[in-house]
């Protein structure tokens, strides 16, 4: 059995995770909450939520599942802080998790390279400002958003509740193919 726990801001798509673990049976994803506040996709708010004095005490409750990797799983929540800020925040996770960690933009950033594309479409549920800050992330990788879909939901809790036909549409409506 795998351990990945996941540090997981607010409740708007934890269950997620059970589903993943329904998927990969030799794996488990424990939830440990960094944040209990609103996740608002503001970046003022986001650079907060991201901050290491929300990361480390959540890295350092982790430990208490034995984690073989430990996930910082908010998007906004890393790529606001630029590539350097998101590379400082899986050190201190590392460091206070006791585990290898790395957070969901850099994992965006190694399925690009993973699959050999250098240019890629973008349906983002942010407003423009945090979307051109993930712009900005994967540029600094080598990557090149080709078209930029800024969907203004306000809030992770807003994300959350997207159901499936949202997010279908907002994805064929990126395919710029």
């Amino acid at each position: 059995m795998h351990t990945v726990v996941m540090l997981y801001p607010g409740h708007s798509a934890e269950d997620d995770y059970a589903v993943l673990e329904r998927l990969v049976p030799d794996a488990a994803f424990p939830v440990v909450h960094t944040w209990e506040g609103g996740t608002a996709h503001d970046v003022g708010a986001l650079l907060d939520l991201g901050a290491r004095r929300h990361l480390e005490p959540a890295a350092r409750r982790a430990r208490a599942h034995a984690p073989d990797a430990v996930l910082w799983a908010c998007t906004s929540g890393s790529f606001v802080h630029g590539r350097e800020g998101a590379l400082a925040q899986a050190r201190w996770v590392a460091e206070a998790g006791g585990a290898p960690a790395s957070s969901t933009s850099w994992a965006f950033s190694a399925a690009v390279r993973h699959l050999g594309a250098r240019r890629v479409a973008v349906a983002a549920t942010y407003p423009a400002d945090v979307a051109a800050r993930f712009t900005a992330f994967l540029a600094v990788d080598g990557i090149t958003v080709t078209a930029l879909s800024a969907h203004g939901v306000p809030s992770g809790e807003d994300a959350g509740r997207l159901d499936a036909e949202w997010l279908l549409g907002a994805a064929r409506a990126a395919d710029v193919r």
